[in-house]
């Protein structure tokens, strides 16, 4: 059984994986302390450059607590590579009236930093990338953290 979670109020959702992706979770991050949850997605303007940072946190439950769109300015040329492929949201010049990677990268790091929080992504290998990108381009220090990726828990049923 499948059920969305919209998160994002644009018809854009994270896909939870009823039953088996929530006691997956609750298995590996099972703890006495009160915990909550990070799930967040990036989107790029070329495959390579942050333009979008969505995020949802969500308590133990799974109950949302607080969700945004982080726009971030690319300081790069869009180039989505494909004619019938995603599209964004924003009209580019909302992008580019953002502030840059550097502007967001304390309210960004923030979400990562808090004790007691899994984070979760689909395709979260490549999110972690391009925030390791962003950073090293800025010259920030990284943002560690350790994450679980749905992408792979949906592959291997």
């Amino acid at each position: 059984m499948r059920e969305k979670l919209h998160i994002f109020g644009r018809g854009q959702s994270f896909d939870i994986l009823s039953g088996f992706c929530y006691n997956c979770i609750k298995k590996i991050t099972r703890r006495n302390k009160k915990m909550d949850y990070l799930c967040f997605y990036i989107e790029c303007c070329d495959g390579r450059n942050i333009c979008e940072f969505g995020y949802v946190v969500a308590d133990e439950n799974l109950k949302p607590i607080n969700k945004d769109i982080i726009l971030i300015n690319p300081d790069a040329r869009f180039n989505l590579g494909w004619s019938k492929g995603p599209k964004l949201f924003y009209p580019f010049k909302r992008y580019y009236g953002s502030g840059t990677f550097d502007k967001h990268y304390l309210e960004i790091k923030r979400l990562f930093d808090k004790k007691d929080r899994t984070v979760v992504g689909h395709a979260a290998f490549n999110d972690a990338k391009f925030l390791s990108s962003a950073c090293k381009r800025y010259g920030l220090p990284g943002i560690a953290f350790s994450y679980l990726d749905t992408q792979k828990i949906f592959r291997r049923m």
